[in-house]
C-alpha cells in the first residue's frame, strides 16, 4: 500500500527530519544555532526596551524591526546557497528570537 503526498504528510516528514538533524547533528551547527537564538533574543529585548523607552516613536520603532525582519527573510531567499548555509541557519535563528522578544515585549505591555 503506497501513500500519497500531501501537505500534511510532507510537513510531518519535514518537521522530523529537523527534530532529528538537532539530535544527529554537529556540535558546531547546535552551538550556533541556539547561540544565535539567545543573541537574537538578548539583542532585541534590549534595544526594544531602550528604545521603547527612550523615544515617543515606538510605533515606528516596532515598524523598523519589522522591516529588517522581513530584509532577512527576502535576503534569504534570493540568495539561498549551500556554501552560506551555516549563516544563514544563524540568521534564521537570530530573526527568531528577535521575533520571540517583540512577542514577549507586547505581552509585556499588555497590547
Amino acid at each position: 500500500m503506497s501513500f500519497y503526498k500531501t501537505n500534511y504528510s510532507r510537513f510531518l516528514s519535514n518537521s522530523l527530519k529537523g527534530i532529528f538533524s538537532l539530535i544527529t547533528s554537529s556540535w558546531r551547527h547546535r552551538s550556533i544555532s541556539l547561540l544565535s537564538l539567545l543573541s537574537g533574543f538578548y539583542l532585541a529585548s534590549f534595544f526594544l526596551s531602550y528604545l521603547l523607552t527612550r523615544s515617543g516613536y515606538r510605533v515606528f520603532v516596532v515598524i523598523l524591526v519589522v522591516l529588517l525582519i522581513e530584509l532577512l527573510v527576502r535576503a534569504r531567499n534570493s540568495f539561498n546557497s549551500n556554501s552560506l548555509h551555516m549563516l544563514w541557519v544563524g540568521l534564521d535563528n537570530l530573526r527568531i528570537g528577535i521575533t520571540y522578544a517583540i512577542v514577549l515585549e507586547a505581552f509585556k505591555l499588555g497590547s
